[in-house]
């Protein structure tokens, strides 16, 4: 009989071999633009057989090591969802990609079906590791995982035991344990607990003298169901899983009534200080009611450490809003090229200069987000810039000033493209509430028709508004002599 090691190795061997073979056009798809390739694969996680979808750029060199990232799906959903639009994104950025249905969902198997138990999703992050590291055209080195939701608690937990995990980033991460135990907006008492622990306890008994399974729904089933108490989480979150924008036939929220007994035993973030030095990412929604858990994730962590917050997101906004999710996956991007030293992008990285020989956390976080709305300029994301903008914010031009009304309808009409800015430093001084930020740039921009480029000192100012930046005012100085 084959042993475990065996099996994960003719596994990877096979699964490798059919997905960037070529070989077969029925067996390797490559969407329209041909940005990347998904290929099925499974896995075992003991005696359960995981299924999940390879993918891969489809620039795909077998001669060259690839980075590798796992991705976690969120408790209900399944690798077609939000996990898979997370897994392609970065597979068109260049990595290797992998997202899987968690033991009991979705394609893969265990019995009795759509059973949440935190150990076994975290050993299912370890198992896709085990895979990956079987894969001869991946750096065992350079595997990251992602987790969204429930699945981000999963990836922190995992990345606590798991030494082979060397970056963990996470998006509207969720600590199911604590959810369990006292309620996302903190309104369950421990007699609610502790009266919910009766009745899994009762259930369970009922079921081992041969009752049938009791399955309970995970989000409301529908807007009748909602009550002025319901969270924007649940209500959104019946829009994304019960609604063709994001349903699947294989996520049909119901969860096994008892399994709620291991999620209350679940502390995901009990020992976070061990992941360091790997690197940790937290995304989260400007606006998401779930949002204070990342912020807990990045209390709780030691450095290297990051908390980006996407202006006007919501929790659920972030599984696939297109100017919500683009702005994450161009941090995740960064991020895992960074410290997993990817070679996913064949383009040299311009370094750039600063003032500063060290950052604290907050001036590396204005510098990130100032980096952040260039781009949004560029992609003319007026959405997530209308979040960013302070309302009284004002924008000082070589041809005019205004205000962010005014600035945020030309960057939507095009009177103004900013198509490129390349930073060459950049510094920031940090007073009360108040940010100082000074980029000397190049701005590659479209004005009124004709494309120009030119050299700026430009001065942002940002303010502090609930927890969150906003950037109060944009100065352009063009640099005389360069």
């Amino acid at each position: 009989m084959l042993n475990r090691k065996t099996l994960l190795v003719l596994a990877g061997m096979i699964g490798f071999l059919l997905a960037f073979s070529g070989l077969s056009a029925a067996q390797n798809t490559t969407d329209g633009k041909k940005k990347m390739s998904v290929q099925k694969v499974s896995f075992p996680n003991g005696n359960i057989t995981v299924v999940g979808n390879l993918y891969s750029p489809a620039s795909f060199d077998k001669n060259r090591k690839y980075t590798a990232l796992v991705m976690v799906h969120p408790h209900g959903g399944v690798k077609e969802q939000t996990a898979g639009l997370y897994a392609q994104k970065l597979a068109e950025q260049g990595f290797i990609t992998l997202a899987y249905d968690a033991s009991y969902w979705g394609e893969s198997s265990g019995e009795p079906r759509n059973k949440e138990v935190p150990a076994t999703r975290i050993e299912d992050i370890s198992s896709a590791v085990d895979y990956l590291s079987t894969l001869p055209q991946l750096d065992i080195n350079n595997i990251g995982v992602l987790g969204i939701c429930a699945g981000g608690g999963y990836a922190l937990n995992a990345a606590q035991i798991d030494s082979r995990i060397k970056a963990v980033a996470t998006v509207s991460m969720f600590d199911l344990g604590d959810a369990r135990r006292e309620g996302v907006d903190k309104s369950t008492t421990l007699e609610q607990r502790m009266q919910r622990v009766q009745q899994m306890t009762e259930q369970r008994t009922k079921e081992a003298r041969g009752e049938p399974m009791k399955y309970i729904p995970i989000v409301p089933e529908s807007p009748a169901q909602f009550t002025d108490k319901t969270l924007t989480l649940y209500r959104e979150g019946y829009e994304y899983y019960l609604t063709p924008r994001g349903q699947h036939p294989n996520a049909n929220n119901r969860q096994v009534f008892t399994a709620g007994l291991a999620q209350l035993a679940f502390y995901p973030l009990a020992h976070m200080e061990v992941i360091s030095p790997r690197p940790v990412l937290l995304i989260a929604g400007e606006k998401a009611d779930t949002r204070f858990y990342s912020q807990l994730a990045y209390d709780k962590a030691k450095d290297p450490r990051e908390l980006f917050i996407v202006p006007g997101a919501t929790h659920i906004d972030l599984y696939d809003k297109p100017q919500f999710v683009s702005p994450a996956v161009a941090r995740l991007k960064e991020f895992f090229e960074k410290k997993l030293n990817a070679q996913a992008s064949a383009a040299p990285q311009k370094q750039i200069s600063s003032s500063t020989t060290s950052r604290t956390n907050a001036e590396q976080e204005i510098i990130n987000l100032s980096k952040d709305k260039w781009q949004w300029m560029s992609e003319k994301n007026v959405e997530v810039l209308a979040n960013l903008f302070h309302e009284k914010a004002v924008f000082v031009h070589m041809g005019g000033s205004w205000g962010t009304e005014q600035e945020l309808n030309i960057i939507r009409g095009g009177g103004i493209w900013y198509k490129k800015a390349d930073i060459h430093e950049v510094s920031v001084n940090i007073i009360g509430t108040t940010a100082i930020l000074l980029n000397r740039i190049t701005l590659l921009a479209v004005v009124g028709g004709n494309e120009v480029t030119n050299p700026f000192m430009v001065t942002e100012v940002y303010v502090q508004q609930s927890g969150a930046w906003k950037l109060g005012s944009l100065s352009f100085t063009k640099l005389l002599g360069q």
